[in-house]
Order: C-alpha cells, then sequence, then structure tokens
C-alpha cells in the first residue's frame, strides 16, 4: 500500500486571557523579627548554633552557654542564671525596648522556662503546686530514641539533682514516690524510663508473675549499652540543676554502680542491694560510691558483699538486717528502720558530695 502524505491540522488553541497589569511590587526579604526554634537530642549542639546567629544575647536559663564565648543578660544578683519568670521577662523586656547592638536574642532553653512558668503559677495558687512540679516528660537520647522520664522539683532553688534508677518493675508507683521524696528534699528528681526500649510505659507489681516479666526484661530482652546511654541522657537534662546524685534499686543499684563507672557527670552514686556488682567489682568509680545491702538477701550472698568490698576498700558498704528490696514499702519486705536509716546515710552522702 502506498503511504499517503497528510498536512497536519493545527490544535485547538486555549483562548488568550486579556492581558492585567500588576500593582506594586516590593522585592526582597521583609523586615522584622523572626522566631527559631532548635529541636535535637540532647548535647547535640544547639546551643552552639544559637551562638552563631548574628549578633546574639543569650537569657541562659540552664547555664548551656557557659563554655561559649557568647555575651549573657546579667542579673541584678550579678549572675547570668534567672531564678525567677519575673526575672526573665523583665530581661525580655530590657533587651526588647532598649537600644543596643544586639540582633538575636536567644533563650535557653525551653524546657527550663517551662519550670519557671510551673514555679510562678505555683506560686500564685498553692492548689496546683502538687501537680505541677511532678511531671512526666520526654528524653531523646543520643541516637534518636525518645523515652518516657518522671520528674519532680523542689520549691525554691535546688540543692542539686538526683536521677533515679528503677528496679525491674518499671518506674513504677514506688519510684514515682522515691523521685517525689527526693523534691521534698530539696533535689530536682528525674527517673528515666529505661525499659521503654523493650515495651513503653511498663509499670509491674511485685506478685511472682511480675517478678519473672520483669527479671526477663532487664536480663535478657533490654540491651544493658543502651540502658546507660539512656541513663546518661538523664544525667545531662538534670546537670543543669546542678552536680548529680545517682541512686538506684536492685537492677538500678547494679546500673548506678555502672554509672559511676561508665558514665560522666555523676558526683556521687547511692546503690541499693545492686545483684550483680560482684561480677562487675573489677570496674573503677570516677566519683565517690556507697552501697547497701541486706543481711537476709537471698538473691546476693555475704560472699558477694565481701567480694565487693575487697575489691572496692574506698567504696562506701553498709550491710542492713533486713531482706532484698527493704527500701520498699510496698513489698512484704520492706524495712521502715534499716530504710530510713539507708536514706538518711544517702542524703549525708550528697549533701557532702553534691554542690
Amino acid at each position: 500500500m502506498a503511504a499517503t502524505n497528510q498536512k497536519a491540522q493545527p490544535s485547538a488553541q486555549p483562548p488568550q486571557k486579556p492581558a492585567t497589569r500588576l500593582g506594586k511590587v516590593k522585592k526582597g526579604r521583609v523586615a522584622g523579627a523572626r522566631r527559631y526554634c532548635f529541636y535535637g537530642v540532647e548535647s547535640v549542639g544547639k546551643t552552639t548554633l544559637a551562638a552563631h546567629m548574628p549578633s546574639p544575647i543569650f537569657i541562659d536559663i540552664e547555664n548551656g552557654s557557659a563554655e561559649l564565648d557568647v555575651d549573657r543578660y546579667l542579673f541584678d544578683d550579678g549572675t547570668v542564671v534567672p531564678k525567677t519568670l519575673d526575672e526573665v521577662s523583665n530581661a525580655i523586656a530590657d533587651i526588647t525596648l532598649n537600644d543596643h547592638d544586639y540582633k538575636t536574642l536567644v533563650i535557653d532553653s525551653l524546657d527550663r522556662l517551662e519550670a519557671l512558668i510551673w514555679a510562678h503559677v505555683c506560686e500564685r495558687d498553692s492548689g496546683v503546686k502538687s501537680e505541677l512540679n511532678k511531671t512526666g516528660r520526654q528524653l531523646i537520647s543520643i541516637d534518636g530514641f525518645t523515652l518516657g522520664a518522671y520528674e519532680a522539683t523542689p520549691e525554691g532553688t535546688p540543692k542539686g539533682a538526683v536521677v533515679v534508677i528503677q528496679e525491674i518493675f518499671g518506674v513504677n508507683s514506688h519510684i514515682r514516690e522515691i523521685v517525689d521524696g527526693y523534691a521534698r528534699d530539696g533535689y530536682y528528681a528525674i527517673a528515666p524510663q529505661i525499659f521503654d526500649r523493650v515495651e513503653r510505659d511498663i509499670e509491674l507489681g511485685y506478685e511472682e508473675a511480675d517478678m519473672g516479666r520483669g527479671v526477663e526484661i532487664a536480663f535478657q530482652k533490654l540491651d544493658r549499652g543502651f540502658a546507660l546511654q539512656d541513663i546518661q541522657i538523664a544525667i545531662e537534662v538534670a546537670s543543669v540543676q546542678g552536680d548529680v546524685g545517682v541512686v538506684g534499686y536492685c537492677f538500678g543499684g547494679l546500673l548506678t554502680w555502672l554509672a559511676a563507672c561508665e558514665l560522666s557527670g555523676v558526683s556521687a552514686a547511692s546503690a541499693y542491694y545492686g545483684g550483680g556488682i560482684a561480677g562487675e567489682v573489677d570496674k573503677t568509680a570516677h566519683c565517690p560510691v556507697m552501697m547497701h545491702f541486706g543481711e537476709k538477701d537471698a538473691h546476693i550472698s555475704p560472699t558477694d558483699v565481701q567480694k565487693v568490698r575487697a575489691a572496692q576498700p574506698d567504696v562506701q558498704v553498709f550491710v542492713y538486717d533486713a531482706d532484698h528490696g527493704f527500701n520498699c514499702d510496698q513489698r512484704g519486705s520492706y524495712d521502715a528502720e534499716s530504710s530510713a536509716l539507708a536514706k538518711q546515710r544517702t542524703l549525708d552522702f550528697f549533701a557532702e558530695n553534691l554542690g
């Protein structure tokens, strides 16, 4: 078949809109203040990044810029760390209403500003104090994992900070009571939920089934390296309140010893009936350490306690006429006298070594 050539037909064109004249156009950026929030894991460098903004001045609520060569607002008491929301408000007004050469106002950090807001509300209305100074919060670990934590703040300026490390039963009501207790004693206190790596918000009781599940999570499912990494983040968060003491119970007692040996920023550590410490006595603590054991503890033998004493002569080791878990008033092994004595020794120990 012979090929034929056909002339292409022009396609239909859409109707043309009549031309319109634009109004006046202003090119370039619009002048005015801008807000930025730098968000990231602890110690990733948010404050350092803020220091590179144009001509910054810091209201440094948590003293995070201490190692940086920056300008900070100086308060009436001669310090650069505000203690009340009114001080922050007055500083903002002073900076924004008066002439100066600064171009960036940095408030470091929002977490600590929030704490000052809570304190301000509590001061005005004592009826909400019990709820506002005890709260859950989120921690972001160095690998980006988010875990929960329970924290409590004291009335007034904290003496320092205490990181509370849980038993095998999670951050349950007993651990929260311990955190609250240290806040009543004048410390900022926080308990990281280290079991969140396995399952979030685990709270176990003290029945046999709870014990079995807790042992499985702590010693089989939980990666100890990640647990220590998450405790390190809690220590860094707590450190903005002052020197940090670590206290832990049962499985947390073991992690308290490991924190004293392997983590940074710990000024003192108090370990309660930490099973497994005897197997880790070759490590070297980088801070003063105190330990508490029960003479009737079937899980930690007198031989193990003696092994700890022999290998760590600088560690204060106390043995009580009590069983494992003697500090927990929710267990049958609770011993009020031993619990009170161990707590007082720990408070005296922290008073000596924190601050």
